[in-house]
């Protein structure tokens, strides 16, 4: 849901969220980015419509950083959310973060 205080500032702009999956993907050199959103001066809501599998294949590095990840503190599971803006008035911005522990 959008802030009521955001929703003006927003307003005619973009949103997008990137998804740092515990930097499994930055080993092949792609990330996962939804797709930009416009979004109206009344908007609530942002339904982004996004799914994304991650392939890990057996015996691959991608593999390998999942076990470390989860062998280690819980900290390194986490997934992290970055929501992004882009507007004529405020340029481009992270305005909202969040994460997912895979524990």
């Amino acid at each position: 849901e959008i802030a009521a205080d955001a929703q003006q500032e927003l307003g005619g702009g973009e949103v997008w969220v990137e998804i740092d999956l515990l930097s499994l993907l930055e080993q092949s050199g792609s990330e996962i980015v939804t797709r930009r959103m416009h979004v109206s001066p009344n908007a609530r809501f942002v339904d982004f419509g996004f799914s994304q599998g991650v392939a890990v294949v057996n015996g691959s590095e991608s593999q390998a950083a999942l076990r470390r990840a989860l062998a280690a503190s819980e900290e390194e599971t986490d997934v992290f959310f970055a929501l992004k803006a882009a507007s004529r008035s405020a340029g481009e911005r992270e305005i909202g973060q969040g994460f997912v522990n895979l524990r």
